[in-house]
């Protein structure tokens, strides 16, 4: 049994190792942009890998698809996989389906049926989706995004280099991961004069003190539900978030 328990021991330790490796030749690949190299590597980890190296390859192999220009295909595969449980890992998957959803509506829209096929199957298949469908799948994704914010208030924009360039990223402004969601959503927001929203729960913040106004076209909803992300932003403390507070302010 003790000889079994060391062979076993052993073996997790090369499979381990492995991994490791596949995921260092991966990464090579993908910043070569070698998309299609890079993703059979990752579709190879996904196989038999687990937790944070799963997920890791999971992201990457969308990634790989998408920055191929196949956007709808990407989207699609991104839904397929399981939000994982872990907090930031799944702010991670909604921030990437948020991504690539954003940009399937606007490309394939014109492509796409104006109006939602009424059958359960047809709902249910992404690559029927008008853009009014993919919209609110992605005021959906912000929302669940929301319900994470304790978690993501503390965690450090510095470590989220798995989709963000930080080199180019104002980690004063944006310190952490619940910021980038803030500006990621307001931005969304903003360029999109055809959407329909509803504001969060809880008190409307009066957004026209002083000299604000609503925007040419905006609508009433939207620059409300904006005034309440800046506002909320504005009031939470965490980690390093001094500058990012008095910038939510103004």
């Amino acid at each position: 049994m003790k000889k079994y328990l060391i062979g076993l021991i052993c073996l997790t330790g090369l499979f381990t190792f492995s991994t490791a490796q596949t995921i260092m030749q991966a990464e090579k690949k993908y910043q070569e942009s070698n998309f299609t190299d890079a993703k059979k590597l990752y579709e190879q980890i996904m196989q038999t890998a687990n937790g944070t190296d799963l997920y890791h390859a999971q992201l990457r192999a969308a990634m790989c698809t998408y920055s191929e220009g196949a956007f709808l295909e990407a989207a699609v595969q991104l839904y397929n996989y399981p939000l994982p449980q872990d907090p930031l890992w799944k702010a991670r998957f909604l921030l990437y389906r948020i991504r690539m959803a954003n940009q399937v509506s606007g490309v394939y829209q014109p492509l796409l049926n104006q109006t939602p096929i009424d059958s359960v199957q047809a709902a249910q298949d992404k690559t029927q989706w008008t853009r009014a469908q993919w919209q609110v799948q992605i005021d959906s994704d912000f929302r669940r995004l929301w319900e994470l914010r304790d978690q993501l208030i503390n965690s450090p924009i510095e470590q989220e280099n798995l989709f963000l360039n930080l080199k180019d990223t104002d980690t004063q402004r944006i310190p952490t991961l619940f910021d980038f969601t803030v500006q990621t959503w307001k931005g969304y927001l903003q360029n999109n004069d055809t959407l329909t929203v509803t504001p969060l729960a809880g008190e409307i913040p009066s957004f026209l003190a002083g000299n604000a106004r609503l925007k040419e076209g905006q609508k009433k909803q939207t620059a409300l539900l904006i005034a309440q992300l800046q506002r909320e932003a504005a009031a939470l403390e965490g980690k390093n978030r001094q500058n990012a507070r008095l910038f939510w302010q103004t």
